[in-house]
């Protein structure tokens, strides 16, 4: 029977609660990811799978220093409405910006709007929540050279689909 490795693509279902059991996020059909390091799923969670088989069922508490992080408020701004000149804006929108220095794109979201401002946020939506993390390991299979090389799955046309 195989076990869960480095190099390994384990697909698990899983669900994300609050703490006190309120569901943020399900994924019953099974969620692939790149076992061993790779900083596709939380440590702590991928450190109870190492070693498992198919159908073992895991349960785990994270802090968010574990999770989602802390939120950080040097990740919050203020803008202008009539400077970011957007029509329709509101609250839970996402906006793209591409960093000046990386070239990456950064998203913010829209978390309160007064009069002319804005307030965006950078934070991932769950920073700052402790959470339950439970799964349930579904598949195991070997990782392709391409996928160990680029640290994630790919689609099965060996192309970044996932």
């Amino acid at each position: 029977m195989q076990t869960v490795q480095k190099n390994s693509v384990v697909t698990i279902s899983y669900k994300i609660q609050e703490i006190d059991g309120e569901l943020l996020e399900e994924s019953q059909e099974g969620f692939p990811y790149l076992h061993g390091g790779y900083e596709n799923i939380f440590p702590k969670a991928e450190a109870l799978i190492e070693g498992k088989t198919v159908g073992t069922k895991i349960e785990v508490d994270l802090a968010p220093a574990d999770a989602y992080g802390e939120r950080d408020l040097n990740l919050v701004r203020v803008e202008s409405l009539s400077e970011l000149s957007i029509p329709g804006l509101k609250l839970g929108d996402m906006l793209e910006e591409d960093d000046e220095e990386t070239g990456e794109t950064i998203i913010w979201r829209v978390i309160a709007m007064k009069e002319d401002q804005v307030m965006l946020d950078h934070n991932h939506p769950l920073a700052g929540l402790g959470i339950r993390f439970s799964g349930e390991i579904l598949g195991i299979r070997s990782a392709t050279a391409a996928e160990i090389e680029h640290g994630h799955v790919h689609d099965e046309h060996d192309s970044h689909g996932n």
